[in-house]
């Protein structure tokens, strides 16, 4: 008998073991760092398993908006995936107001 693996065997073993997958601890801990940060947009990709997320906060003064920045990055430590944070000024009529913008993906969008 044959001993070597059917190509859709290999397909599926690959898909199953490969990849960053957004899962309920991870969110656990953003959930955590973001406490009653006004949350703006939430947008995730990914099926069958989310691989994507993009979220904008509104801190608000420049020492919530570090306060944010600091918690998200210690939520987001030991990933092995590309994290995108970034800080702009809000702007008219919020002036010295800040967003803060979170990209976690397997593949930059």
């Amino acid at each position: 008998m044959d001993q070597r693996k059917r190509g859709s065997d290999t397909l599926i073993a690959a898909y199953r073991a490969g990849g960053f997958k957004i899962d309920d601890q991870l969110i656990e801990k953003l959930a955590d760092a973001v406490g009653e940060t006004d949350v703006h947009d939430v947008l995730v990709k990914g099926l069958p398993a989310v691989d994507y997320l993009r979220t904008t906060f509104a801190p608000g003064t420049a020492q919530s908006a570090g306060s944010l920045v600091a918690g998200l990055l210690e939520a987001v430590g030991t990933l092995t995936v590309p994290v995108t944070v970034r800080v702009f000024p809000r702007g008219i009529p919020w002036p010295g107001e800040y967003i803060v913008d979170l990209t976690i993906a397997q593949e930059q969008a």
